[in-house]
């Protein structure tokens, strides 16, 4: 990978001796630079006037305002593949620069400001397919405003941190953040020397960068499941595994886990530099797992069973990484169904084909004829939740909130 790293303060000048700027040492910023090479990708460090040596294998570029900042990052952003912004660019400069040192007695206490440009944000609609990570360094809790700085400046990390907490400030050599993003859920970093915080950053970034990249394969023949992925924009090819399905009577979460994690496994075999992801789903209702019926009359009596009545969908989720880290997770959703007729019932099975082993029943097309409500997300029921999908695959998809039905 390429990564693109801004390190240090800017200094934002009234006059040739005096200028605005901050604590900010660059130690953060270099650190990540440093990881970044270590691991052997291209390093390129954008940096404010700071003390710090150039780490090795690293390209470094010295500026010194935030307008400097902005055009040297706006200059090499497209040959990167990371975008890292650690450096603490001041947000406001003075309005007029003087050319000569400002005398006291001609000075009047007032000092009018301008705001700077804001790099991230101003970079956002350059971004493309690149990774965008940004640092908040904040007083007090920074949670929320992490957050706010993710979804404004359109971020796919943002590493917060408590300047004012011991061992967290600018010129310490430790460092303690907690990594939020656009998909999954935050991830504290204990206190730490920053070289090892950087480490974990660069780490982190690699692995949302290959779950981006590495090919995905879907184990399943599901047309439903296909329909998800094709409608979130994902690549990917269908291989169904033929991975033989168990059924844990009293346990009807354990039971998609354990099948979702089979057939993840048996398609990882045949493609081990591919990401591969699964799932099972099963209806439960009155303490009975209900799975997809085998034939027209199998079906009829499914139906008939959950007739009037509520139901819970689980769904098992299992993906594999390209690294070959395996996360597995469950999902649910409560499904009311009309009361049904036999004649009903008949006419369902006569157009919705419940055999095509795409779910236990169509709730896509045909849900209208079966369905009286629900709570959780929708595209469980059709087999494939999006939420988990979220922190699988890196990607900030969106979920539809409980009960709500797609537009058509």
């Amino acid at each position: 990978m390429r990564f693109l790293v801004t390190a240090g303060p800017t200094r934002e000048f009234a006059d040739p001796v005096r200028f605005l700027s901050n604590p900010s040492t660059g130690k953060m910023g270099f650190a990540v630079a440093r990881a970044a090479a270590r691991a052997g990708h291209d390093a390129v460090l954008v940096a404010g006037p700071v003390s710090l040596p150039t780490p090795p294998g690293v390209e470094r570029v010295d500026v010194v305002s935030a307008c400097d900042m902005l055009e040297a990052v706006r200059s090499r952003l497209p040959e990167c593949d990371a975008l890292v912004m650690c450096a603490a660019v001041a947000d406001w400069r003075p309005a007029r620069r003087a050319a000569s040192k400002l005398k006291k007695g001609g000075m009047d206490g007032t000092l009018a400001l301008v705001r700077n440009p804001d790099v991230l944000k101003t970079l956002a609609a350059d971004k493309g397919d690149r990774i965008f990570a940004g640092f908040a360094a904040e007083t007090g809790d920074p949670g929320a405003e992490a957050m706010r700085k993710l979804r404004e400046k359109n971020l796919d990390l943002i590493a917060a941190n408590d300047v004012s907490a011991p061992g967290c400030g600018f010129a310490s050599e430790t460092n303690s953040v907690t990594v939020y993003t656009a998909f999954d859920a935050p991830v504290r970093i204990p206190l730490m020397r920053k070289s090892a915080v950087a480490a974990r950053l660069v780490r982190m970034i690699g692995r949302i960068a290959a779950a981006r990249s590495a090919p995905l394969v879907l184990a399943s023949k599901s047309p439903r499941r296909a329909k998800i992925l094709e409608s979130l924009g994902v690549e990917f090819t269908a291989e169904p595994t033929g991975a033989p399905e168990i059924s844990l009577p009293h346990d009807p979460a354990g039971t998609v886990r354990a099948n979702a994690a089979a057939k993840m496994r048996a398609c990882r075999a045949k493609h081990p530099g591919a990401a591969v992801l699964a799932a099972d789903t099963i209806v439960w209702c009155g303490g009975t797992i209900y799975g997809k019926p085998r034939d027209a009359a199998g079906a009829a009596a499914f139906l008939g069973e959950l007739s009037g009545r509520t139901h819970t969908v689980f769904t098992g989720v299992a993906y594999c990484g390209p690294d070959g880290a395996e996360r597995v997770c469950t999902a649910e959703s409560h499904v009311r169904f009309k009361k049904l007729s036999p004649r009903a019932i008949a006419r369902y099975i006569a157009v919705a084909n419940p055999l095509d082993r795409a779910g236990a029943y169509d709730i896509d097309e045909h849900g209208s004829m079966l369905v009286e409500g629900w709570t959780g997300e929708y595209e469980n029921i059709m087999g494939l939740p999006v939420a988990p999908l979220r922190g699988f695959l890196c990607r900030p998809f969106p979920v539809r909130k409980s009960g709500e039905r797609p537009e058509r």
